[in-house]
């Protein structure tokens, strides 16, 4: 039985980081998109630098000097460290000014002649800053992937890559509900030609992004793919679904104009985020196959909890494996990481701000629907970009 739309976080990606601990399950991820590759030192670190701990492993791509063989390289956190203000190196101006800006905020004190950053302030991981941060490359990658351009008019369906998402609809996971709606399909192409469930699919979404109804909205199909890529689960028994009802949350106009500034106004942001809460529920019962694209997968873990999700696909015949939640996470956050070049922090920070940015979403819809009372100085993105570092 599908969940009631609550909205009510309870396990998995579902743990908030204010309220409850998480320690997301092990494994070791693959990505098409191979780490970078960084300069091998070849100097020995001070021994006053100390790691608190190795992030990743890989192999070196040449000889460290005056060694005779290739030697394991670490990607490694360190430890605080005191440092002369003038050896800070590569960004010294940038942390020294983000710095001043920081005690002029009244963001630090005084203990024992040493000044301290206070916890909550500007550069931490669940602030504003960071928030609004996140949410603008997490926005603008659901927008390049549904093929929508800055000024918000589609690109050319024709030009490799103008509508990425039209890639997954993919002509082997998808069938006719029976042979008479194979047969009506083929009719409706004006030549009595065969047609594939997919074809009809891709057809159709190429009308209805520009508001326009194709011949093959009515026609159903039955979705035969995999969410989670860890198992093979079986297809039989699951429903049936009009072009239509697959395709429209996809072609909602609400993506035409996603843009974080909008959120500074409050009826704004809870009016985008009431409809999105919706449209992704529509979207995980209609169009379970959108989550084999990365970034509209946590782009809709933002606004409907995980657990939800899971019920939702699993109430459809969609199978999710063992730690999905934690699995799908892990990748996020290397994927992201990867792609954002302006965030090199640890995929524990940015994870905690991933976390802290969804429990901010899905507590300000908790209070549009009465389950909770959010506080004025709880309200997202209430902090303006001028009044960032």
């Amino acid at each position: 039985m599908a969940p009631k739309r609550t909205n009510n976080p309870q396990e998995g990606d579902n743990a908030t980081t204010r309220r409850s601990s998480e320690s997301p399950a092990r494994s070791v991820t693959k990505l098409d998109t191979p780490l970078p590759r960084l300069t091998i030192a070849d100097r020995v670190i001070p021994p006053k630098y100390k790691v608190r701990r190795i992030l990743a492993e890989r192999p070196t791509t040449g000889r460290v000097r005056k060694q005779r063989k290739a030697v394991t390289e670490f990607l490694v956190e360190w430890l605080p460290t005191w440092q002369l203000s003038t050896t800070l190196g590569k960004g010294k101006d940038s942390v020294e000014a983000e710095w001043r800006t920081l005690k002029t905020k009244r963001m630090t004190f005084d203990h024992e002649k040493v000044t301290y950053l206070h916890d909550d302030n500007l550069t931490e991981n669940d602030n504003a800053r960071q928030h609004r941060a996140m949410a603008e490359f997490l926005f603008k990658k659901v927008r390049q992937e549904l093929g929508i351009r800055k000024d918000g008019s589609y690109a050319d369906w024709d030009v490799e890559g103008g509508f990425p998402l039209k890639e997954i609809i993919k002509t082997a996971e998808w069938e006719f509900a029976d042979a008479d709606e194979a047969a009506r399909a083929a009719r409706l192409t004006g030549r009595n030609m065969n047609i594939t469930a997919g074809m009809v699919l891709r057809r159709s979404l190429r009308y209805m992004r520009d508001g326009q109804d194709s011949r093959f909205v009515d026609i159903r199909v039955r979705y035969l793919g995999q969410v989670d890529s860890n198992i093979k689960s079986t297809t039989e028994g699951r429903p049936t679904r009009t072009t239509r009802q697959i395709l429209q949350p996809m072609c909602d106009p609400i993506f035409k104009t996603l843009d974080p500034d909008n959120w500074e106004e409050e009826d704004v942001c809870k009016e985008d985020i009431a409809a999105l809460v919706d449209l992704i529920w529509d979207l995980t019962e209609n169009a379970p196959f959108v989550f084999a694209n990365d970034w509209l997968m946590f782009f809709s873990r933002l606004f409907l909890a995980s657990g939800d999700i899971g019920d939702l696909l699993q109430d459809s015949g969609v199978h999710l494996g063992e730690n999905w939640q934690a699995r799908t996470r892990d990748r996020f956050i290397l994927k992201y990481r990867l792609a954002n070049e302006d965030d090199d922090r640890t995929p524990h920070d940015i994870q905690e701000t991933y976390l802290t940015l969804r429990d901010m979403i899905q507590d300000v819809h908790r209070g549009i629907t009465g389950k909770e009372k959010i506080h004025p100085e709880y309200f997202l993105f209430e902090e303006k970009k001028g009044a960032d570092v």
